[in-house]
């Protein structure tokens, strides 16, 4: 199997889309405020609209807490898991953050990949050599807001 660069194939306006959606939530019965420990949970909504499959393989997250100190996490799939989204679905999952400040933020990517053959299909050109059959391609996080309720009042 090979894996090539969706951005460097595909036109712009052809490009798969993946629409990630992340709503927080301060854990204040495991923060500790007097140890500077603030406990966030973050819950992931992924969605697939376009007309293939695609798998999340990959996360890059940007932690920033509330004095700009940048915390870089990357690793394979999300929750031990490298799901394969069919069109039109979802794939939702839960995971938590630690800040040493009351507010802080996270964006970053996941490298997806846009399966385009089926398995039967995949095997016969793995026979003939060809085996082209992932298009790579990162879909963006935006950022969202990590905060005590209190802090932003």
């Amino acid at each position: 199997m090979t894996d090539l660069d969706a951005n460097s194939i595909l036109p712009a306006h052809q490009m798969p889309e993946v629409i990630v959606t992340v709503e927080p939530q301060y854990i204040e019965a495991q923060s500790t405020p007097a140890e500077h420990r603030f406990i966030f949970a973050y819950h992931v909504d992924i969605y697939n609209p376009s007309h293939h499959p695609v798998q999340l393989m990959t996360r890059h997250w940007l932690i920033t807490d509330g004095n700009g100190k940048l915390e870089e996490v990357q690793g394979n799939g999300v929750v031990g898991e490298n799901p394969i989204i069919a069109p039109g679905d979802s794939y939702q999952y839960s995971s938590g953050a630690a800040l040493s400040t009351q507010v802080g933020s996270m964006s970053g990517h996941y490298g997806m990949r846009v399966c385009l053959e089926t398995v039967e299909e995949a095997k016969k050109e793995a026979q003939e050599e060809n085996t082209i059959d992932a298009l790579l391609f990162n879909a963006t996080i935006p950022v969202f807001t990590l905060a005590v309720p209190s802090a932003l009042n």
